[in-house]
């Protein structure tokens, strides 16, 4: 890859850690994982659930990590990163079999932080007669 694409200053993550300190290939870390839980076997529960279920931990500014933990550590853990939180997900819906990947990137500094400062949000009562439960529209202004 190097060879072919000299221009390419991002460093691929080929064998980062694991949560104890082995290294290893980042593709035996997606483990299929079948749940006991119907609900988890619908693809947006499953995201919803690790969404909700695992905090967040930001990574530092461009850059890949160093340590990946295994989806079981992350599930005991409750956070993880966004390659944590990308393979206890897939490995989840591999479970479930949902033909799902991991693709490793860079994104903007507003995404890995959270910064929700670019996004508009217009709540709005449902039109469908419960105005119960109010719906909200989110638009994200990319500059």
């Amino acid at each position: 890859f190097l060879a072919s694409h000299p221009n390419d200053n991002h460093p691929l993550i080929i064998n980062p850690e694991n949560e104890y300190g082995s290294k290893r290939f980042v593709c035996t870390f997606i483990r299929p994982t079948i749940v006991p839980y119907p609900e988890l076997h619908d693809c947006q529960k499953c995201a919803e659930f690790v969404a909700r279920f695992v905090d967040y931990e930001p990574l530092a500014a461009d850059e890949f990590p160093t340590v990946i933990a295994s989806p079981a550590q992350t599930l005991s853990w409750a956070v993880g990163d966004c390659f944590e939180m990308s393979i206890l997900l897939v490995s989840l819906l591999r479970g479930a079999n949902f033909d799902a990947y991991v693709v490793a990137g860079l994104a903007p500094m507003w995404i890995r932080q959270q910064d929700q400062t670019h996004m508009q949000c217009n709540l709005k009562e449902r039109s469908s007669g419960d105005s119960s439960y109010p719906c909200i529209e989110i638009s994200i202004n990319d500059e």
